[in-house]
């Protein structure tokens, strides 16, 4: 984009007043905008955005699942960005509108047969207006997911994956359960069973009648054997 700014700027330079030459430094104008604000957004975000955010992809995902504010908490954040790449309007430098009128202003001046455009340049603004007309549909198909919340179909508030829910429906909600599970010095393996399954051995479940790993490692044991049995 430099080499052909640079070339457009010298080429209106020789222009007269007139139709040409205003349509170009309008260009011009567009051009600058455009790449300033793409290379701030990649000074600031591209390190992160090509880096980091795809290998937060699940986190993201599960995330938004926990419940309706988490959910509405990543659809924010991500509907900013979404707003802006879709957007029609002429001050934000990459809307769609501004770069139509960048890919109509370079088509037009290189096909204007007066004044005359030298070949090289001419193919120069043909090739941008590709590559700027090649980024409209990928900047529409950006769109915010729609986040499913996992663990029920049904929410209400006090979600079951929410500290006050109680997800696996045994009296403890899970603030409840994380609570004793630490208490007792837990991991957070032990929590989600706790939290999650239907499993009563758990480090701190005031339920069982045997406290302790050792007490609670004899109780499974036993219990399978009688499984067995």
């Amino acid at each position: 984009m430099v080499t052909v700014t640079s070339s457009l700027a010298a080429w209106a330079g020789e222009l007269p007043e007139g139709a040409p030459e205003s349509d170009t430094q309008e260009l011009l104008g567009l051009l600058d905008a455009s790449s300033s604000k793409i290379l701030e957004y990649l000074g600031q975000y591209g390190t992160l955005i090509v880096n980091s955010l795809p290998n937060f992809r699940n986190w993201f995902s599960a995330f938004a699942g926990i419940n309706l504010g988490m959910r509405a908490s990543v659809d924010d954040l991500l509907s900013q960005l979404v707003s802006q790449l879709n957007s029609y309007c002429p001050l934000n430098a990459i809307s769609i509108a501004n770069l139509n009128r960048e890919i109509e202003r370079l088509n037009m001046l290189a096909a204007s047969p007066q004044p005359p455009m030298t070949s090289e340049l001419a193919a120069q603004c043909t090739t941008l207006a590709g590559h700027i007309k090649a980024i409209r549909p990928f900047m529409q198909a950006v769109e915010v997911p729609s986040w499913t919340i996992y663990g029920t179909t049904a929410k209400v508030s006090g979600e079951p994956l929410a500290a006050d829910g109680d997800y696996n429906g045994d009296g403890f909600t899970n603030l409840q359960a994380y609570n004793l599970v630490t208490a007792a010095h837990g991991d957070r393996f032990d929590f989600v069973r706790a939290a999650a399954s239907d499993n009563p051995f758990w480090p701190g479940n005031p339920t069982l009648p045997v406290t302790g790993p050792a007490g609670l490692a004899a109780m499974t044991v036993l219990c399978g054997i009688l499984g067995v049995l």
